[in-house]
């Protein structure tokens, strides 16, 4: 599972081939293509659908792409925004300033930093990829900056934040939780935590192996027997 987030290995036809700069083949089929070794864009989050999954029509967001990743892969909680609060990006005095500049901003202000606090370290690192997916240089006529930190660890562009959401200690544990959630049809709650502990430790021991956890999962009496207190 957790090759999910640095490999390169990816699919695709003669179109999503161009977005990632890859050869066009004839006839056009889809197909497994390999990423260069010296290329950013790696694993889930460098795939063309996540970004234009988590960005606008005419810009990227590194907001959105940073809750993603806060919510879904590392079981974070990120607080809606408040009542009347404006989501949209603020405008600045510089006309021609970047997506990273215009954050800046919201952080700035004491009712948005508790939330951007949160998800704007790790949207950056995504900087370089576009609404669609496809690689770009300047943001506004400036350099991108694609560095941030996830849980405290820098990384200094998509290549280092994909190695550091397969390090991260949080990331398979959060992917247990999730499987398992979706398994039971409801949310986790305190007296899964024995039980999350074990598939936890299992799904390590087996080097991560999604088909293992699920074996483990449907065979566990967490899954098999209902809690007598729920009856």
């Amino acid at each position: 599972y957790l090759s999910l987030y640095d490999n390169r290995t990816v699919f695709g036809n003669n179109e999503l081939a161009k977005i990632y700069g890859l050869p066009q083949v004839t006839p056009d089929a889809f197909r497994k293509l390999e990423l260069p070794a010296d290329s950013p864009r790696v694993g889930l989050l460098g795939s063309a659908g996540f970004l234009a999954a988590y960005a606008f029509p005419q810009r990227t967001s590194p907001t959105a792409r940073g809750k993603f990743v806060n919510l879904t892969l590392l079981c974070k909680t990120v607080p809606a925004p408040p009542p009347g609060v404006d989501t949209t990006l603020p405008t600045t005095a510089d006309p021609t300033a970047s997506v990273r500049q215009r954050l800046e901003v919201h952080r700035s202000n004491a009712t948005c930093s508790s939330c951007h606090a949160l998800m704007d370290p790790i949207g950056p690192g995504l900087e370089n990829f576009d609404s669609l997916g496809r690689s770009r240089a300047p943001d506004n006529g400036h350099p991108i900056d694609p560095s941030g930190d996830v849980n405290g660890v820098a990384f200094k562009n998509a290549a280092e934040l994909g190695a550091q959401l397969r390090k991260d200690p949080t990331t398979a544990a959060c992917f247990v939780s999730k499987v398992y959630a979706h398994a039971q049809g409801r949310s986790t709650l305190d007296v899964d935590s024995t039980a999350l502990a074990g598939l936890t430790t299992q799904f390590g021991a087996s080097g991560n192996r999604a088909d293992q956890l699920l074996v483990e999962l449907v065979s566990s009496e967490a899954f098999r027997f209902v809690e007598p207190t729920k009856l």
